[in-house]
């Protein structure tokens, strides 16, 4: 998957044009750039020019100056339904008031964070990493061996927190993996 495809599927996602242009250590500006395929030689219709004022009325006066998806005559925007700017075909513009028009550009409120490493979802926004991935980059074979050591000879999970600066919780979920590992074992 090339660069450009990618920021594609992460901005269907839910990303931001900053937060793109902070994983590729580009300016948000060339994000957008790149997402809607702007090059130096696109021949886009400019403003100034006379064709693109009749075409922006002939489609103003065909959809009767209302917004297509709401009804509302306020600010009106003529809008590229195929998304490329230089399809300007009429049956390809449409007419959506300044709300509808935002709407359809703006990522949905709900965003998927995505492990860094891997890609699947997360469900902690404030994650970088999936747990599998976090556990392989910080795992502690010595510590883990040691506190099931410490377990078989009987000491409490409080004593085995305190003795390595852990929460209990991550005392218990080492134990837990270190018991699902066993059982995979005697199992194969």
């Amino acid at each position: 998957m090339n660069r450009t495809e990618n920021m594609m599927r992460l901005r269907q996602q839910g990303f931001s044009y900053g937060r793109i242009a902070s994983l590729y250590g580009i300016s948000r500006q060339r994000v957008h750039q790149i997402i809607s395929g702007y090059s130096k030689n696109n021949h886009r219709l400019q403003r100034k020019n006379g064709t693109y004022w009749r075409l922006y009325n002939a489609v103003l006066d065909r959809d009767e100056h209302k917004c297509q998806k709401c009804g509302d005559d306020g600010k009106l925007i003529v809008h590229h339904i195929d998304g490329n700017d230089n399809n300007n075909v009429l049956n390809n513009l449409i007419t959506l008031c300044n709300k509808c028009h935002l709407s359809l550009h703006r990522p949905p409120k709900t965003k998927i964070y995505l492990c860094m490493d891997c890609g699947k979802p997360l469900q902690d926004k404030n994650r970088k990493r999936c747990w599998d991935c976090f556990s392989k980059s910080h795992a502690k074979p010595e510590r883990n061996k040691k506190i099931m050591e410490l377990i078989d000879k009987g000491w409490r999970y409080v004593a085995i927190a305190n003795m390595f600066k852990m929460k209990v919780s991550a005392v218990s979920m080492v134990i837990h993996r270190a018991r699902q590992k066993e059982k995979v074992l005697v199992e194969k």
